[in-house]
């Protein structure tokens, strides 16, 4: 029995390290996750996701080591009893779904996760009696590696917030999107204007985003428009399927042959302009949406007032 105990020390350690991999190939799913329980605003999500990412890599990279065993045991048993007691929460809420303990990669539930969560508990359980080990010596390298591996998360994938500041706003021309212009109504007021290819998996993950606000804040739809990039000669299905898949609201659509819609995005898509009475205020991509800023430009109706918000694609 002694001989398995390194062994299931070694997969209890792996398959934290595992997870938080997994979590941060999908980190934007991620933090579209997060935000939809209508707690943590968009930036308060994308930060708590690499907190989260980051803390569990820590954790399963430094319990690998051996060091401080009974400790890391103990830290490990809280962090299983904590995600636990949430997916318990899903279950009484009546939430269905992946619930991205391994994040797109592997799709569980909610009881598939409890389950696999029980297993972890008895590996732990199994583990706990091993020694300690506490060489003064290996301590700086231990805690700097943990530590250095905490921050490369957010080295490999930055929260929305910094990549928003520094971004420089392109020059946009608003008679690229003239043809469109008066059937979304872009000359009256204030208007949200996102442009999306279906096909696109950054344009999916942005409306998933743009319905999430749009819910979260109860903004009105027609203020909501949306244009696609023509890549069939009928696109109504298409574009249907869209909205129904990737956000559930069908909001008022146009559809712009590829040319101008290339130019119009500089060749970057997914797109958010936000317009007044025609003019470009600003700009962003699905990265550095601003929720705060959005809301602002879209609830304030102040004649003549305009977004101070600065964005990116």
């Amino acid at each position: 029995m002694n001989r398995l105990r390194p062994v299931a020390k070694w997969m209890l350690g792996g398959l934290f390290c595992l997870s938080a991999l997994l979590k941060l190939r999908s980190i934007d799913s991620f933090d579209l996750y997060l935000f939809s329980f209508g707690v943590v605003s968009f930036d308060g999500c994308s930060l708590l996701a690499r907190l989260l990412i980051g803390a569990e890599a820590m954790l399963g990279a430094m319990f690998l080591t051996g060091w401080h065993h009974r400790l890391l045991c103990r830290l490990y048993a809280a962090v299983l009893a904590g995600f636990s007691l949430w997916l318990l929460f899903l279950l009484a809420a009546g939430e269905e779904g992946n619930c991205h303990c391994f994040g797109e990669a592997v799709v569980l539930d909610a009881p598939a996760s409890l389950l696999k969560n029980l297993l972890l508990a008895l590996m732990l359980a199994f583990v706990w009696r091993m020694d300690d080990r506490t060489d003064p010596p290996r301590l700086f390298w231990i805690a700097g590696g943990g530590c250095a591996l905490f921050l490369l998360v957010f080295l490999l994938s930055p929260p929305d917030r910094f990549l928003r500041a520094r971004h420089r706003s392109t020059e946009l021309v608003p008679e690229l999107y003239a043809p469109v212009a008066d059937s979304l109504r872009l000359d009256r007021g204030r208007r949200m204007v996102c442009l999306y290819s279906p096909g696109c998996r950054y344009c999916r993950l942005t409306a998933r985003k743009v319905a999430a606000l749009w819910r979260r804040h109860e903004l009105d739809p027609q203020r909501i428009c949306c244009i696609f990039m023509r890549t069939e000669s009928e696109m109504t299905q298409e574009i249907d399927r869209f909205f129904d898949e990737y956000g559930g609201r069908r909001f008022p659509r146009a559809v712009l042959d590829p040319r101008p819609m290339l130019d119009l995005c500089n060749g970057a898509l997914p797109l958010v302009l936000l317009t007044e009475e025609g003019r470009v205020v600003a700009e962003y991509g699905f990265r550095t949406l601003d929720e705060a800023a959005v809301v602002r430009f879209l609830t304030e109706d102040r004649p003549g007032s305009r977004c101070s918000a600065a964005g990116g694609s």
